[in-house]
Protein backbone atom coordinates (compact mmCIF):
# COMPACT_ATOMS: atom_id res chain seq x y z
CA UNK A 1 0.00 0.00 0.00
CA UNK A 2 1.33 3.43 -1.13
CA UNK A 3 2.04 6.23 0.97
CA UNK A 4 -1.20 7.76 -0.22
CA UNK A 5 -3.40 5.14 0.11
CA UNK A 6 -2.51 5.10 3.97
CA UNK A 7 -3.41 8.78 4.02
CA UNK A 8 -6.51 8.67 2.39
CA UNK A 9 -7.84 5.52 4.30
CA UNK A 10 -7.05 7.67 7.66
CA UNK A 11 -8.50 10.89 5.93
CA UNK A 12 -11.84 8.25 5.15
CA UNK A 13 -11.96 7.45 8.66
CA UNK A 14 -11.39 10.89 10.47
CA UNK A 15 -13.76 13.78 12.05
CA UNK A 16 -14.34 15.83 9.95
CA UNK A 17 -12.37 14.82 7.02
CA UNK A 18 -14.86 11.66 6.52
CA UNK A 19 -17.83 13.92 5.74
CA UNK A 20 -15.96 15.95 3.22
CA UNK A 21 -16.75 15.76 -0.75
CA UNK A 22 -14.48 13.66 -2.56
CA UNK A 23 -12.93 16.27 -4.56
CA UNK A 24 -12.00 17.68 -0.45
CA UNK A 25 -10.66 14.71 0.43
CA UNK A 26 -8.22 14.23 -2.16
CA UNK A 27 -7.22 17.61 -1.80
CA UNK A 28 -6.99 16.67 1.78
CA UNK A 29 -5.03 13.64 0.70
CA UNK A 30 -2.46 15.15 -1.54
CA UNK A 31 -1.42 17.91 0.99
CA UNK A 32 -1.29 16.08 4.18
CA UNK A 33 1.66 14.44 5.71
CA UNK A 34 2.67 11.84 8.25
CA UNK A 35 5.36 12.34 10.72
CA UNK A 36 6.80 10.39 13.09
CA UNK A 37 7.91 11.78 16.76
CA UNK A 38 9.98 10.36 19.60
CA UNK A 39 8.34 10.67 23.07
CA UNK A 40 9.09 13.14 25.23
CA UNK A 41 8.77 15.48 22.46
CA UNK A 42 6.07 18.87 22.30
CA UNK A 43 4.14 18.73 19.38
CA UNK A 44 2.51 22.30 19.97
CA UNK A 45 3.43 24.90 22.58
CA UNK A 46 0.48 26.57 24.44
CA UNK A 47 -0.26 30.06 23.11
CA UNK A 48 1.28 29.28 19.48
CA UNK A 49 -0.20 30.49 15.68
CA UNK A 50 0.18 28.15 13.31
CA UNK A 51 -2.20 26.41 10.07
CA UNK A 52 -1.94 23.01 10.86
CA UNK A 53 -4.55 20.56 11.99
CA UNK A 54 -2.75 17.81 13.98
CA UNK A 55 -4.57 14.09 13.83
CA UNK A 56 -2.99 11.23 16.31
CA UNK A 57 -3.19 8.14 14.56
CA UNK A 58 -0.94 5.73 16.94
CA UNK A 59 1.15 6.07 20.30
CA UNK A 60 -0.33 8.42 22.84
CA UNK A 61 0.38 12.21 24.19
CA UNK A 62 -0.88 14.10 27.00
CA UNK A 63 -2.00 18.28 26.97
CA UNK A 64 -0.40 20.55 29.28
CA UNK A 65 -1.76 24.05 30.91
CA UNK A 66 1.02 25.91 32.66
CA UNK A 67 2.83 23.39 32.69
CA UNK A 68 0.86 20.90 34.25
CA UNK A 69 -0.93 17.67 32.71
CA UNK A 70 -4.35 17.94 31.91
CA UNK A 71 -5.27 14.77 29.70
CA UNK A 72 -3.92 11.43 27.97
CA UNK A 73 -5.37 11.05 24.22
CA UNK A 74 -4.41 7.65 23.20
CA UNK A 75 -4.51 6.71 19.19
CA UNK A 76 -7.94 5.08 17.95
CA UNK A 77 -9.97 6.63 20.73
CA UNK A 78 -12.94 9.10 19.70
CA UNK A 79 -10.97 12.14 21.01
CA UNK A 80 -8.56 11.06 18.87
CA UNK A 81 -10.67 11.16 15.70
CA UNK A 82 -10.72 15.01 15.94
CA UNK A 83 -7.64 17.42 15.78
CA UNK A 84 -5.53 17.64 18.89
CA UNK A 85 -6.03 21.05 20.52
CA UNK A 86 -7.49 22.71 17.72
CA UNK A 87 -8.01 26.03 19.35
CA UNK A 88 -6.03 29.59 18.16
CA UNK A 89 -3.67 30.33 19.39
CA UNK A 90 -3.41 27.09 21.17
CA UNK A 91 -4.54 27.19 24.52
CA UNK A 92 -3.22 23.86 25.30
CA UNK A 93 0.95 22.35 24.97
CA UNK A 94 0.90 18.98 23.63
CA UNK A 95 4.16 16.45 24.18
CA UNK A 96 4.52 12.65 22.81
CA UNK A 97 4.31 10.27 26.14
CA UNK A 98 5.90 7.39 23.15
CA UNK A 99 6.64 7.17 19.74
CA UNK A 100 3.55 8.29 18.01
CA UNK A 101 2.59 8.90 14.04
CA UNK A 102 0.92 12.33 13.34
CA UNK A 103 -1.25 13.02 10.50
CA UNK A 104 -0.21 16.82 9.53
CA UNK A 105 -3.15 18.45 7.61
CA UNK A 106 -3.28 22.25 6.34
CA UNK A 107 -5.89 24.53 7.84
CA UNK A 108 -6.60 26.05 4.88
CA UNK A 109 -8.08 23.16 3.69
CA UNK A 110 -10.32 22.51 6.74
CA UNK A 111 -12.72 25.27 5.35
CA UNK A 112 -15.19 25.04 3.04
CA UNK A 113 -13.62 27.43 0.54
CA UNK A 114 -10.29 25.86 -0.06
CA UNK A 115 -9.18 25.45 -3.33
CA UNK A 116 -7.35 21.54 -3.86
CA UNK A 117 -4.10 21.90 -5.81
CA UNK A 118 -2.53 25.02 -4.39
CA UNK A 119 0.95 25.87 -3.10
CA UNK A 120 0.88 25.05 0.52
CA UNK A 121 1.85 27.82 2.53
CA UNK A 122 1.48 26.81 5.88
CA UNK A 123 4.03 27.55 8.56
CA UNK A 124 5.94 24.37 9.62
CA UNK A 125 5.68 23.34 13.15
CA UNK A 126 9.19 23.67 14.56
CA UNK A 127 9.10 20.31 16.28
CA UNK A 128 7.56 19.06 13.20
CA UNK A 129 8.59 19.82 10.26
CA UNK A 130 12.01 21.89 10.77
CA UNK A 131 13.19 21.06 6.95
CA UNK A 132 9.71 21.31 5.07
CA UNK A 133 10.18 22.99 1.82
CA UNK A 134 7.24 23.97 1.30
CA UNK A 135 6.88 25.94 4.47
CA UNK A 136 6.59 29.70 3.45
CA UNK A 137 5.57 31.75 6.38
CA UNK A 138 8.81 33.37 6.90
CA UNK A 139 7.45 35.84 9.08
CA UNK A 140 6.43 33.23 11.67
CA UNK A 141 9.91 31.35 11.58
CA UNK A 142 12.41 34.58 12.02
CA UNK A 143 10.00 35.26 14.82
CA UNK A 144 10.83 31.81 17.01
CA UNK A 145 14.73 32.11 16.63
CA UNK A 146 15.21 32.93 19.83
CA UNK A 147 17.91 36.14 18.38
CA UNK A 148 14.73 37.89 17.32
CA UNK A 149 12.48 37.33 20.57
CA UNK A 150 14.58 39.89 21.73
CA UNK A 151 14.60 42.82 19.79
CA UNK A 152 12.21 45.83 20.39
CA UNK A 153 8.72 45.48 18.53
CA UNK A 154 9.43 48.87 16.78
CA UNK A 155 12.11 47.09 15.18
CA UNK A 156 10.84 44.12 14.20
CA UNK A 157 8.12 46.03 12.75
CA UNK A 158 10.68 47.62 10.65
CA UNK A 159 12.26 44.55 9.75
CA UNK A 160 9.22 43.12 8.42
CA UNK A 161 8.77 46.56 6.23
CA UNK A 162 12.47 46.44 4.46
CA UNK A 163 12.65 42.92 4.17
CA UNK A 164 12.76 42.42 0.40
CA UNK A 165 11.77 39.04 -1.40
CA UNK A 166 14.17 37.71 -4.09
CA UNK A 167 12.64 34.07 -5.97
CA UNK A 168 15.33 32.42 -6.90
CA UNK A 169 16.24 29.05 -9.00
CA UNK A 170 17.94 26.40 -8.84
CA UNK A 171 21.51 26.83 -9.05
CA UNK A 172 21.54 30.49 -8.88
CA UNK A 173 24.24 31.87 -6.34
CA UNK A 174 22.99 33.56 -3.67
CA UNK A 175 26.19 35.24 -2.21
CA UNK A 176 30.16 34.37 -3.64
CA UNK A 177 33.10 33.71 -1.75
CA UNK A 178 35.49 36.58 -1.09
CA UNK A 179 32.89 38.88 -2.30
CA UNK A 180 32.38 41.59 0.13
CA UNK A 181 28.72 41.33 2.27
CA UNK A 182 25.97 43.80 0.90
CA UNK A 183 22.67 41.74 2.41
CA UNK A 184 21.63 39.29 4.96
CA UNK A 185 19.67 36.68 4.16
CA UNK A 186 17.13 34.70 5.10
CA UNK A 187 15.93 31.14 3.53
CA UNK A 188 11.98 31.18 3.36
CA UNK A 189 11.50 28.33 0.37
CA UNK A 190 13.52 25.91 -0.87
CA UNK A 191 17.24 23.99 0.02
CA UNK A 192 20.58 25.84 -0.63
CA UNK A 193 23.74 24.44 -0.15
CA UNK A 194 26.88 26.19 1.30
CA UNK A 195 30.91 25.42 -0.58
CA UNK A 196 34.05 27.13 -0.25
CA UNK A 197 37.09 26.44 -1.81
CA UNK A 198 40.49 26.54 0.28
CA UNK A 199 42.79 27.27 -2.65
CA UNK A 200 42.57 28.77 -6.58
CA UNK A 201 42.54 26.05 -8.75
CA UNK A 202 40.87 23.41 -6.02
CA UNK A 203 37.37 21.83 -6.22
CA UNK A 204 35.36 23.52 -3.57
CA UNK A 205 34.11 21.32 -0.58
CA UNK A 206 30.34 21.46 0.36
CA UNK A 207 30.44 22.47 3.98
CA UNK A 208 26.81 22.38 4.94
CA UNK A 209 23.00 22.09 3.33
CA UNK A 210 20.67 24.82 4.50
CA UNK A 211 17.11 24.15 4.93
CA UNK A 212 14.27 26.74 5.29
CA UNK A 213 13.99 28.98 8.43
CA UNK A 214 17.96 29.71 8.17
CA UNK A 215 19.95 33.03 8.27
CA UNK A 216 23.09 33.49 7.05
CA UNK A 217 25.38 36.49 5.52
CA UNK A 218 25.62 37.63 8.67
CA UNK A 219 29.86 36.68 9.58
CA UNK A 220 30.48 39.33 6.42
CA UNK A 221 28.50 41.95 7.65
CA UNK A 222 29.39 42.07 11.16
CA UNK A 223 33.25 41.39 10.63
CA UNK A 224 33.37 43.90 7.61
CA UNK A 225 35.57 40.56 6.33
CA UNK A 226 34.59 38.89 2.64
CA UNK A 227 32.59 36.06 2.54
CA UNK A 228 33.94 33.10 3.54
CA UNK A 229 31.77 30.66 1.48
CA UNK A 230 29.49 30.74 -1.66
CA UNK A 231 25.65 29.50 -0.99
CA UNK A 232 23.89 28.53 -4.18
CA UNK A 233 20.46 26.46 -4.49
CA UNK A 234 19.79 23.23 -5.08
CA UNK A 235 15.71 23.86 -6.07
CA UNK A 236 13.66 26.61 -6.49
CA UNK A 237 13.46 28.46 -4.07
CA UNK A 238 13.38 32.14 -2.11
CA UNK A 239 15.23 34.49 0.50
CA UNK A 240 14.03 37.23 1.99
CA UNK A 241 17.25 40.10 2.54
CA UNK A 242 17.99 43.27 4.59
CA UNK A 243 20.60 45.48 3.44
CA UNK A 244 23.76 45.73 5.36
CA UNK A 245 22.80 49.43 6.50
CA UNK A 246 19.44 47.94 8.02
CA UNK A 247 20.57 44.66 9.61
CA UNK A 248 23.58 46.70 11.56
CA UNK A 249 20.19 48.96 12.95
CA UNK A 250 17.66 46.81 13.56
CA UNK A 251 19.27 43.79 14.39
CA UNK A 252 22.94 43.71 14.75
CA UNK A 253 23.44 46.77 17.50
CA UNK A 254 20.00 45.92 19.92
CA UNK A 255 21.22 42.87 20.28
CA UNK A 256 25.24 43.11 20.81
CA UNK A 257 25.85 43.67 25.08
CA UNK A 258 29.32 45.64 24.55
CA UNK A 259 31.59 45.71 27.65
CA UNK A 260 34.22 47.67 28.50
CA UNK A 261 37.66 46.16 29.22
CA UNK A 262 36.70 46.96 33.21
CA UNK A 263 33.20 46.10 33.13
CA UNK A 264 34.37 42.40 31.51
CA UNK A 265 37.07 41.81 34.33
CA UNK A 266 34.73 42.55 36.40
CA UNK A 267 31.88 40.05 34.85
CA UNK A 268 34.36 37.29 34.22
CA UNK A 269 35.72 37.77 37.64
CA UNK A 270 32.32 37.39 39.10
CA UNK A 271 31.85 33.92 36.83
CA UNK A 272 31.65 34.92 32.88
CA UNK A 273 33.84 32.72 30.75
CA UNK A 274 36.31 34.20 28.27
CA UNK A 275 35.76 33.24 24.71
CA UNK A 276 38.68 33.60 21.98
CA UNK A 277 37.41 32.88 18.43
CA UNK A 278 40.80 33.78 16.91
CA UNK A 279 42.70 31.47 14.93
CA UNK A 280 45.10 29.10 17.34
CA UNK A 281 48.51 30.45 16.86
CA UNK A 282 47.07 34.06 18.16
CA UNK A 283 45.66 32.90 21.03
CA UNK A 284 48.98 31.02 21.88
CA UNK A 285 50.56 34.55 21.23
CA UNK A 286 48.46 36.80 23.50
CA UNK A 287 45.51 34.57 24.76
CA UNK A 288 43.52 35.83 28.28
CA UNK A 289 44.14 33.62 31.38
CA UNK A 290 41.37 31.01 31.39
CA UNK A 291 40.18 31.54 27.98
CA UNK A 292 37.87 28.87 26.07
CA UNK A 293 39.54 29.33 22.21
CA UNK A 294 37.00 28.31 19.29
CA UNK A 295 37.64 29.95 16.30
CA UNK A 296 35.04 32.14 14.37
CA UNK A 297 34.80 29.56 11.39
CA UNK A 298 34.70 26.76 13.74
CA UNK A 299 32.24 28.02 16.13
CA UNK A 300 28.70 27.21 14.45
CA UNK A 301 30.27 23.75 14.52
CA UNK A 302 31.40 23.74 18.17
CA UNK A 303 28.58 26.10 19.38
CA UNK A 304 26.79 22.85 20.79
CA UNK A 305 29.83 21.67 23.03
CA UNK A 306 29.83 25.19 25.16
CA UNK A 307 28.00 25.54 28.32
CA UNK A 308 24.64 27.05 27.51
CA UNK A 309 24.14 27.94 31.34
CA UNK A 310 27.52 30.10 31.55
CA UNK A 311 27.82 33.42 30.99
CA UNK A 312 30.18 34.45 28.22
CA UNK A 313 32.91 37.27 27.23
CA UNK A 314 33.85 37.13 23.30
CA UNK A 315 37.01 38.79 22.30
CA UNK A 316 39.35 39.13 19.40
CA UNK A 317 42.32 41.49 18.29
CA UNK A 318 39.66 44.21 17.48
CA UNK A 319 36.35 43.88 18.30
CA UNK A 320 34.97 42.46 14.41
CA UNK A 321 34.99 38.85 14.60
CA UNK A 322 34.20 38.68 18.42
CA UNK A 323 30.90 40.64 17.38
CA UNK A 324 30.25 37.90 14.60
CA UNK A 325 30.52 35.33 17.28
CA UNK A 326 28.71 36.99 19.84
CA UNK A 327 26.15 37.67 16.99
CA UNK A 328 26.16 33.67 16.30
CA UNK A 329 25.66 32.62 19.97
CA UNK A 330 22.76 35.26 20.62
CA UNK A 331 21.14 33.36 18.04
CA UNK A 332 21.33 30.53 19.73
CA UNK A 333 20.08 31.79 23.16
CA UNK A 334 23.64 32.05 24.56
CA UNK A 335 24.40 34.10 27.31
CA UNK A 336 27.11 35.98 25.56
CA UNK A 337 28.46 39.89 25.53
CA UNK A 338 31.02 40.73 23.95
CA UNK A 339 34.61 43.21 24.64
CA UNK A 340 34.16 46.29 22.93
CA UNK A 341 36.84 47.15 20.43
CA UNK A 342 39.06 43.90 21.11
CA UNK A 343 42.36 43.64 22.92
CA UNK A 344 44.33 45.44 20.68
CA UNK A 345 42.82 48.39 19.89
CA UNK A 346 42.99 52.00 21.72
CA UNK A 347 40.09 50.87 23.69
CA UNK A 348 41.65 47.40 24.49
CA UNK A 349 44.16 46.10 27.24
CA UNK A 350 47.40 46.05 25.39
CA UNK A 351 48.09 50.07 24.81
CA UNK A 352 50.07 51.90 26.75
CA UNK A 353 51.48 55.19 25.98
CA UNK A 354 54.79 55.67 24.36
CA UNK A 355 57.04 58.65 23.83
CA UNK A 356 60.98 59.85 22.56
CA UNK A 357 62.65 59.60 25.68
CA UNK A 358 63.90 63.02 26.91
CA UNK A 359 61.49 66.22 28.21
CA UNK A 360 59.56 66.09 24.85
CA UNK A 361 55.83 65.05 24.94
CA UNK A 362 55.08 61.35 25.70
CA UNK A 363 58.19 61.40 27.97
CA UNK A 364 57.84 59.78 31.43
CA UNK A 365 59.15 61.18 34.57
CA UNK A 366 61.67 58.92 34.90
CA UNK A 367 62.91 59.94 31.29
CA UNK A 368 62.97 63.66 32.56
CA UNK A 369 65.31 62.64 35.55
CA UNK A 370 67.72 60.90 33.08
CA UNK A 371 67.80 63.91 30.60
CA UNK A 372 67.91 66.11 33.25
CA UNK A 373 71.16 64.28 35.51
CA UNK A 374 73.13 63.49 32.08
CA UNK A 375 73.10 67.61 31.22
CA UNK A 376 76.71 68.39 32.16
CA UNK A 377 77.00 71.02 34.81
CA UNK A 378 78.36 74.45 33.92
CA UNK A 379 82.46 74.75 34.73
CA UNK A 380 82.78 77.45 37.03
CA UNK A 381 84.36 80.46 35.86
CA UNK A 382 88.24 81.15 36.25
CA UNK A 383 88.91 83.78 39.00
CA UNK A 384 91.30 86.50 36.90
CA UNK A 385 94.70 86.49 38.46
CA UNK A 386 96.08 89.71 39.48
CA UNK A 387 98.99 91.40 37.10
CA UNK A 388 102.75 90.17 37.56
CA UNK A 389 104.54 92.92 38.84
CA UNK A 390 107.24 94.08 36.51
CA UNK A 391 110.35 92.27 36.15
CA UNK A 392 113.75 93.75 37.38
CA UNK A 393 117.11 93.03 37.39
CA UNK A 394 117.23 90.45 40.43
CA UNK A 395 114.31 87.99 38.97
CA UNK A 396 116.00 88.23 35.72
CA UNK A 397 119.06 86.30 36.98
CA UNK A 398 117.50 82.42 37.35
CA UNK A 399 118.99 79.98 39.12
CA UNK A 400 120.41 77.51 36.82
CA UNK A 401 119.74 74.55 38.85
CA UNK A 402 116.01 75.51 39.42
CA UNK A 403 115.88 75.54 35.23
CA UNK A 404 117.06 72.14 34.83
CA UNK A 405 115.09 70.73 38.15
CA UNK A 406 112.01 72.49 35.83
CA UNK A 407 113.09 71.20 32.81
CA UNK A 408 113.44 67.58 34.25
CA UNK A 409 109.82 67.83 35.32
CA UNK A 410 108.76 69.26 32.30
CA UNK A 411 110.51 66.20 30.51
CA UNK A 412 108.83 63.88 32.88
CA UNK A 413 105.27 65.49 32.79
CA UNK A 414 105.42 64.81 28.56
CA UNK A 415 106.40 61.59 29.15
CA UNK A 416 103.27 60.77 31.35
CA UNK A 417 101.45 62.97 28.90
CA UNK A 418 102.61 60.67 25.82
CA UNK A 419 102.06 57.35 27.88
CA UNK A 420 98.47 58.53 28.87
CA UNK A 421 97.70 59.26 26.09
CA UNK A 422 99.09 55.80 24.33
CA UNK A 423 96.78 53.94 26.80
CA UNK A 424 93.89 55.81 25.59
CA UNK A 425 94.62 55.14 21.80
CA UNK A 426 94.87 51.36 22.85
CA UNK A 427 91.40 51.31 24.77
CA UNK A 428 90.03 53.41 21.98
CA UNK A 429 90.94 50.81 19.44
CA UNK A 430 90.15 48.06 21.96
CA UNK A 431 86.50 50.12 22.90
CA UNK A 432 86.53 50.37 18.73
CA UNK A 433 86.92 46.19 18.13
CA UNK A 434 84.51 45.62 20.51
CA UNK A 435 81.97 47.83 19.26
CA UNK A 436 82.86 46.48 15.68
CA UNK A 437 81.89 42.79 17.44
CA UNK A 438 78.97 44.01 19.13
CA UNK A 439 77.63 45.32 15.99
CA UNK A 440 78.72 42.55 14.03
CA UNK A 441 76.91 40.11 16.74
CA UNK A 442 73.94 42.45 16.95
CA UNK A 443 73.57 42.32 12.56
CA UNK A 444 73.74 38.43 13.18
CA UNK A 445 71.05 38.42 15.42
CA UNK A 446 68.90 40.88 13.87
CA UNK A 447 69.13 38.44 10.82
CA UNK A 448 68.99 35.30 12.68
CA UNK A 449 65.64 37.03 14.63
CA UNK A 450 64.19 37.59 10.65
CA UNK A 451 64.49 34.62 9.57
CA UNK A 452 62.97 33.08 12.51
CA UNK A 453 60.00 35.18 11.99
CA UNK A 454 59.74 34.66 8.23
CA UNK A 455 60.05 30.44 9.62
CA UNK A 456 57.26 31.27 11.97
CA UNK A 457 55.54 33.12 9.38
CA UNK A 458 55.38 29.88 7.45
CA UNK A 459 54.87 27.67 9.85
CA UNK A 460 51.33 30.01 10.79
CA UNK A 461 50.49 29.63 7.35
CA UNK A 462 50.87 25.90 7.28
CA UNK A 463 48.95 25.42 10.66
CA UNK A 464 46.01 27.64 9.10
CA UNK A 465 46.31 25.76 5.53
CA UNK A 466 46.10 22.44 7.68
CA UNK A 467 42.93 23.56 9.96
CA UNK A 468 41.40 24.65 7.09
CA UNK A 469 41.88 21.41 5.52
CA UNK A 470 40.89 19.53 7.91
CA UNK A 471 38.34 21.57 8.59
CA UNK A 472 36.90 21.42 5.06
CA UNK A 473 37.68 17.52 5.08
CA UNK A 474 35.45 17.51 8.67
CA UNK A 475 32.48 18.93 6.78
CA UNK A 476 32.37 17.20 4.22
CA UNK A 477 32.42 13.62 5.22
CA UNK A 478 30.39 14.70 8.02
CA UNK A 479 27.63 15.92 5.88
CA UNK A 480 27.98 13.08 3.49
CA UNK A 481 27.34 10.62 6.85
CA UNK A 482 25.09 12.84 7.68
CA UNK A 483 22.73 12.99 4.27
CA UNK A 484 22.90 9.29 4.27
CA UNK A 485 22.48 8.24 7.91
CA UNK A 486 19.28 11.29 7.52
CA UNK A 487 17.97 9.99 4.36
CA UNK A 488 18.19 5.79 5.99
CA UNK A 489 16.09 7.08 8.89
CA UNK A 490 14.39 8.39 7.18
CA UNK A 491 12.85 5.63 4.55
CA UNK A 492 13.29 3.21 7.87
CA UNK A 493 10.41 5.29 9.68
CA UNK A 494 8.22 5.90 6.90
CA UNK A 495 8.59 1.88 5.77
CA UNK A 496 7.58 1.15 9.38
CA UNK A 497 4.77 4.08 9.87
CA UNK A 498 3.48 2.92 6.45
CA UNK A 499 3.26 -0.66 8.12
CA UNK A 500 1.89 0.31 10.87
CA UNK A 501 -1.00 2.66 8.99
CA UNK A 502 -1.44 -0.52 7.21
CA UNK A 503 -1.93 -2.57 9.90
CA UNK A 504 -4.02 -0.20 11.70
CA UNK A 505 -6.51 0.36 9.10
CA UNK A 506 -6.62 -3.80 8.17
CA UNK A 507 -7.36 -4.14 11.53
CA UNK A 508 -9.88 -1.63 11.98
CA UNK A 509 -11.72 -3.11 8.68
CA UNK A 510 -11.47 -6.31 10.15
CA UNK A 511 -13.24 -5.14 12.90
CA UNK A 512 -15.52 -3.62 11.21
CA UNK A 513 -16.33 -6.76 9.28
CA UNK A 514 -16.67 -9.05 12.24
CA UNK A 515 -19.39 -6.99 13.55
CA UNK A 516 -21.24 -6.86 10.13
CA UNK A 517 -20.61 -11.00 10.88
CA UNK A 518 -21.97 -10.86 14.25
CA UNK A 519 -24.94 -8.98 13.26
CA UNK A 520 -25.71 -11.19 10.57
CA UNK A 521 -25.80 -14.07 12.69
CA UNK A 522 -27.76 -12.53 15.19
CA UNK A 523 -30.41 -12.24 12.62
CA UNK A 524 -30.14 -15.29 10.94
CA UNK A 525 -30.98 -16.63 14.31
CA UNK A 526 -33.90 -14.20 14.29
CA UNK A 527 -35.22 -15.70 11.88
CA UNK A 528 -34.71 -19.13 11.92
CA UNK A 529 -35.74 -18.84 15.85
Amino acid sequence: MSHQDVIAKLVARLEPLKSFTDERRAAVTNSATLVRMEGGQLICREGDRDRYCIYLVKGSVETLSGGQVVKRIDAGTPIAMSPIAEHQPRTLSVRTCEAVGLLRVPRELMSGDAQSGGEESGIALSELDEADDSADDWMTMLLRSPLYSQLPVTNIQQIMAQMESVTLNRGDVIVRQDELGDYFYFLSRGRARVIRQAREGEPPVMLAELSPGVSFGEEALVAGLPRNATVSMLTEGRVMRLAKATFEELILEPTLNRLSWVDAETLVANGARWLDVRFPDEFEDDGLENAVNVPLGMLRMRMSKLDRDAEYVVYCDDGKRSAAGAFLMAGSAFNVHVLDGGITTPDGIDTMDTGELGTGPGASPFDTVLSVSSTPEPEPEATPEPPAPPPTAATEQIDQSAAYALTDKLKEQLSEAVQSRTRAELQTETAQAELRATQEALKSERERAREMAREMQQLRQTLTDIQRQAHDALMRERSVYERELTQAVENLEQALLEKEMVLEVERAKNQEEVARLRRLLEATGKATG
